[in-house]
């Protein structure tokens, strides 16, 4: 029986070591790795992990953008919340990593930083409302990643930015999130800080005009990415008239990207709001007020044949 043992938990990390391998190859393959994982883990939970932990310590040093890496990671976080009829979200797992992350994101080595915020991100994002995650853990886990906010390495600020979007509440100016959030969106030197702001802050009444002055950030594509935000989050109707035709104001931009973009947005989104119907845009727009920018609205609204591709 003694021997038996760790033959059985040999078994069980290969068939782990290869599930991760294979993982690594596309993105295609990962349910069929995430099955073989979950019957490694019910095999020998200790051994699992361990093997599991070991592959994930190397992953965490690699600070490029490999492709294998982020395949690995992804399949992590999908493992944590895969479900089906056999299968639950396994919560303790989550937490059992989420706890091991926690103190990684303060390493020296920025690769460790990096991956940890990373991987926290993508668990607390893959998790349902219903996990169980204790309050202290959420605490910990704020705490880390405020300070990765300040992080000196743009990409773990990135991340860290990802990582606490379910833990803030927009419309609360003393959030220390939507604080953060607020003061990176606006000030951080790193474009894709900023992006990755706008792509995670919650629209509110306190937020809206931190990310409506991205429309004049100094980099056309996080210009050309706000209108993206915006047609995705916010509704026209939810707008003022004058946050409307500061919109508008992207078909005037220098940028030939951020004009289609805001052409884009016009046609897809504030069209189809108002019954495909120009003169009910129009409205929105206040003619009278605005003459020129309504002007300008209907006339790259008629040249990109939204009212016929809208309607048809």
């Amino acid at each position: 029986k003694q021997s038996a043992m760790p033959e059985k938990q040999e078994g069980v990390a290969t068939q782990v070591l290869q599930a991760l391998e294979e993982s690594q190859r596309s993105f295609a393959g990962h349910r069929k790795c995430i099955i073989r994982l979950k019957q490694a883990q019910a095999i020998d939970a200790s051994a699992f992990r361990d093997t599991l932990n070991a592959s994930l310590d190397r992953a965490l040093l690699i600070f490029r953008r490999e492709p294998c890496v982020e395949r690995m990671l992804q399949l992590i976080a999908s493992l944590v919340s895969f479900s089906n009829e056999k299968y639950s979200t396994d919560s303790e797992l989550a937490v059992h990593l989420l706890q091991r992350m926690v103190p990684l994101t303060r390493a020296r080595d920025k690769a460790v930083r990096f991956r940890a915020c990373q991987l926290t991100a993508k668990l607390l994002n893959s998790l349902g409302e219903d996990a169980e995650v204790s309050e202290e853990l959420y605490e910990e886990i704020l705490q880390a990643m405020l300070e990765r906010l300040n992080d000196k390495v743009p990409v773990v600020r990135v991340h860290a930015v990802a990582a606490v979007s379910r833990l803030q509440d927009p419309t609360d100016a003393a959030d220390p999130v939507t604080a953060e959030y607020m003061r990176l969106v606006s000030s951080d030197t790193s474009k894709e800080v900023r992006k990755a702001v706008l792509a995670n802050l919650g629209v509110s009444a306190l937020t809206l005009p931190h990310i409506l002055e991205r429309l004049r950030d100094v980099k056309d594509d996080v210009r050309k990415y706000t209108y993206s935000v915006v047609a995705i989050k916010i509704d026209i109707k939810a707008l003022q008239i004058a946050q409307r035709v500061l919109l508008i104001g992207g078909l005037q931009d220098r940028c030939e990207l951020v004009r289609k973009a805001c052409v884009n947005m016009m046609v897809t989104k504030w069209l189809p709001r108002c019954d495909n119907s120009p003169i009910k845009l129009l409205k929105l727009l206040d003619v009278e007020l605005h003459p020129e920018a309504a002007e300008r609205a209907l006339r790259a609204i008629l040249g990109e044949g939204g009212i016929k591709s809208s309607a048809s």
